[in-house]
């Protein structure tokens, strides 16, 4: 009989299935109904390191200045270094801002922002968001096509 042989195939396959399969939404679950602050400006603090060599090599560096963020609804807008980002607010305070391509400096930038909005939680406190900065370089000098990619953590608290 195969029946058993059967059965275990398509138990495991299963597994396989829920295992590989991604979550729904972007990492946050649900847009937030009711809303948190989180518009405002921000002073970003990237965690120390150096620039990949490659970034470097083709003049690329963390972004400068203040994440401006305007809110309505779940639906966010931001600037970063003069690109325009846009995203999702999630029920779970998470966040995500992606920009469009833009060109710059001879080449192509995309960047991405996730992160967590942080209430304040105590009278007198700040609120805050951390997450992870992630930008995507393409350059064309005289020598060809380079591309590179930075990625770092990051704390901003309202400027």
């Amino acid at each position: 009989m195969n029946s058993g042989r059967f059965w275990l195939l398509v138990v495991s396959l299963a597994g396989v299935a829920f295992v590989v399969s991604p979550g729904c939404g972007g990492g946050g679950g649900s847009p937030c109904t009711t809303c948190p602050p989180i518009e405002g400006t921000y002073a970003l603090e990237f965690a120390p390191g150096p620039v990949p060599q490659d970034c470097a090599d083709i003049g690329v560096a963390l972004p400068q200045g203040s994440l401006e963020i305007e809110r309505t609804g779940p639906q966010l807008t931001a600037s970063l270094n003069g690109v325009e980002l846009t995203g999702t607010l999630y029920a779970s305070y998470d966040f995500n801002l992606l920009s469009s391509p833009t060109q710059r400096d001879g080449g192509t930038d995309t960047l991405t922002l996730s992160g967590r909005y942080i209430p304040v939680l105590r009278d007198g406190g700040t609120a805050q968001i951390n997450g992870t900065f992630l930008g995507n370089y393409t350059r064309t000098p005289p020598q060809g096509t380079r591309r590179c990619t930075l990625s770092r953590s990051y704390t901003a608290t309202p400027e």
